[in-house]
């Protein structure tokens, strides 16, 4: 660590978030950060939860196998076939074995 100090580019490379973060919280040493968050938490200890969101999944098909996401992805997602489905199946591949 001193010897980082003593070079200024590399110093400022590896640790420019860190000092940006000390100066957004009008703090000039890591310690002191710590005890003025732990004294806050000494204050007031309950804790708020954050309200998880949901994005409501878009399907751009009609069986829901093709998923769309934000940014304009698309997924497939593979699912399992109705009974119906399958006997059609069979009798397709029957019909084409035998043709």
């Amino acid at each position: 660590m001193k010897d980082l100090k003593s070079d200024a580019e590399s110093f400022k490379r590896q640790f420019s978030k860190w000092d940006a973060a000390l100066k957004k919280a009008g703090h000039d040493s890591l310690e002191k950060l710590y005890t003025k968050v732990h004294d806050e938490i000494k204050k007031n200890p309950a804790r708020v939860k954050k309200e998880k969101k949901k994005n409501p999944i878009k399907y751009s098909d009609k069986k829901k196998t093709i998923i769309e996401v934000s940014g304009g992805k698309k997924y497939r997602r593979d699912r399992r076939l109705t009974n119906e489905e399958r006997k059609k199946r069979v009798e397709q591949k029957i019909a084409k074995a035998t043709a």
